[in-house]
């Protein structure tokens, strides 16, 4: 019976009016759809996977060997291992799972090289289909600059490349004649790429410094990941006729001005942009109205404008210890756009009311005028909340009698109505993972001298469950409006990964039960009796990123 059907599946794949399609399809196809005969015809089709008669061709079609390589394959990026090996994401944003590519089968491919690649084997690990493939043409390179180390080897020059861009060396014949001494960190600019066994050739186009030292390092980092440099002039002129048009007292008559409430900002130690500000005013019947208060970026920089079409091109900032690439201009990001303490700041801002439970009951969004009453830190406020009399200050102790008084009272306010909701989100299975974190030390010069354990006060995880309330009342707000957005699920567990998980645990001498749900999960990994401060959940927002889904006007 099974010989039978796997002679119809190649007679249909070898026909002129076949046209590639995916196994349910070729099975209705065949007239073999049906449950008891779709058992028959997969156990069929997988043999011929196994013999490699049949072979999954452009988005998973099935194809037969050799007319896969006639027809366009599917495109995407690669991404090489220094161990030999890498992967294809295809740009096929309906495609499920990345390419994996054996060693030898990259043709040339470097990281970062847009691809177009085809699926030459199947195999099967627990279970799980898994699929190899081959590189059949470099369509276009990703990067021609790479950063190294200059070295010699029996009187040719070479740079060892950073990273795992391109792994082998690449062969510098300009270097004797540039009196550079081994060792140095180079730019080179790739002239000849590596075909087969041949190697890549270069020539040197910046002196970079020793190995080791701070700029040389950053640097080096900066141009191997292809990260932005200075401003456009025509950006940075965008940025500074913004910040200058901006009128307070105008956008005050058409905004809901909030001015007259109490509004405060918490964020790291080392922060320079404030986006996000946070307010609670108490109602009637034990109810209170959340308020988060996110930067108006949208007023300043307007679709289609030089600073959206570089900011969209930047994608985010990029952070280092002790510096950043800015997504936008700092006379923007630290500046109009930065919630700074004591002035009139525009900002998109979500009105939360939580009943008596911590539970959203109704939401409101405008377009509002703030004024921060006080720029907190995390340890600051922490130790406020705590009832310290020495208050953390990255300038020195303070009192706590320096702190109006209000301002301490809305701190208490603010973690109590953060542990309500997070007990209510711990009830609902919220997974919270605590792994723990280092921040680098660095002296005058900015080199790194040490490190030291990333701060955990809860005042973190505060200022994540407003953030998340806040996230959440926008989603609700877009489904609403039947408005299309990005969501991000978290699915139940993968009944497969499941059993193996359940496995893998009961033999460490734990016990799960047979239905795995996420309640038996976070049992597992944040038993009852942890302290629920130092969290790190899976819905956290990091302190440069939260409160983004707030749409733009």
């Amino acid at each position: 019976m099974s010989e039978s059907i796997q002679s119809r599946i190649l007679s249909h794949l070898k026909s002129e009016r076949y046209q590639p399609a995916k196994p349910r399809n070729l099975a209705r196809d065949l007239e073999l759809h049906t449950d008891d005969a779709y058992s028959t015809f997969r156990d069929a089709l997988r043999a011929l996977m196994d013999q490699g008669r049949v072979v999954l061709g452009q988005r998973g079609c099935l194809v037969l060997p050799g007319s896969h390589e006639k027809s366009d394959g599917f495109i995407g990026t690669y991404s090489h291992n220094r161990r030999g090996f890498g992967f294809v994401t295809p740009s096929d944003p309906t495609a499920k799972e990345d390419l994996f590519i054996p060693p030898g089968e990259n043709n040339g491919a470097l990281n970062g090289d847009k691809v177009r690649a085809i699926i030459a084997s199947r195999g099967e690990r627990d279970g799980k289909a898994l699929y190899s493939g081959r590189i059949i043409e470099v369509m276009e390179r990703g990067n021609s600059r790479f950063v190294g180390e200059l070295t010699k080897v029996q009187n040719r020059w070479y740079v060892l490349p950073d990273g795992n861009a391109l792994t082998a060396p690449i062969s510098t014949p300009d270097a004797g004649s540039r009196h550079i001494r081994a060792g140095t960190k180079v730019v080179v600019e790739i002239t000849e790429y590596p075909e087969g066994a041949g190697e890549a050739v270069g020539v040197i186009i910046e002196v970079l410094g020793a190995a080791g030292e701070k700029d040389v390092d950053l640097r080096s980092v900066i141009i191997q990941h292809n990260l932005p440099g200075e401003f456009p002039e025509e950006v940075k002129a965008a940025a500074h006729t913004a910040t200058a048009s901006f009128d307070p007292e105008f956008e005050r008559q058409r905004r809901i001005d909030l001015s007259d409430q109490l509004v405060v900002t918490i964020d790291p130690d080392d922060a320079k942009d404030y986006d996000d500000a946070i307010s609670l005013r108490k109602l009637a019947d034990g109810r209170t109205e959340l308020g988060v208060h996110i930067a108006d970026v949208s007023h300043f920089v307007t679709e289609g404008s030089a600073l959206d079409v570089e900011a969209k091109q930047r994608g985010n900032s990029t952070y280092f210890p002790g510096f950043v690439i800015p997504m936008l201009p700092e006379v923007l990001s630290n500046g109009v756009c930065s919630l700074q303490e004591g002035v009139p700041r525009l900002c998109k801002s979500a009105f939360i009311t939580l009943d008596r439970d911590s539970k959203p009951a109704s939401a409101k969004f405008a377009e509002t005028l703030i004024t921060s009453a006080k720029r907190l830190r995390y340890r600051e406020a922490q130790d406020l909340i705590d009832g310290k009399n020495e208050i953390f200050h990255p300038d020195g102790a303070k009192k706590r009698s320096d702190y109006a008084p209000e301002v301490i009272e809305l701190l208490m306010d603010m973690n109590h109505l953060a542990k309500r909701i997070q007990k209510r989100r711990l009830a609902a299975g919220q997974l919270v993972l605590d792994l723990p974190e280092v921040q680098l030390t660095l002296d005058e010069d900015g080199k790194v001298v040490g490190t030291e354990r990333e701060d955990t006060s809860f005042t973190h995880t505060l200022i994540e469950m407003f953030m998340v309330e806040a996230n959440e009342a926008v989603a609700r707000l877009l489904h609403s409006l039947d408005v299309p957005f990005i969501r991000r699920i978290h699915p139940e567990p993968d009944l497969r990964d499941s059993e193996r998980l359940t496995k893998f645990v009961t033999v460490a001498g734990h016990k799960l039960p047979k239905v795995l749900d996420r309640h038996a999960i976070q049992a597992l990994v944040w038993p009852p009796a942890a302290d629920p401060r130092p969290t790190r959940s899976t819905s956290r927002c990091s302190s440069r990123s939260r409160g983004r889904s707030i749409p733009r006007r």
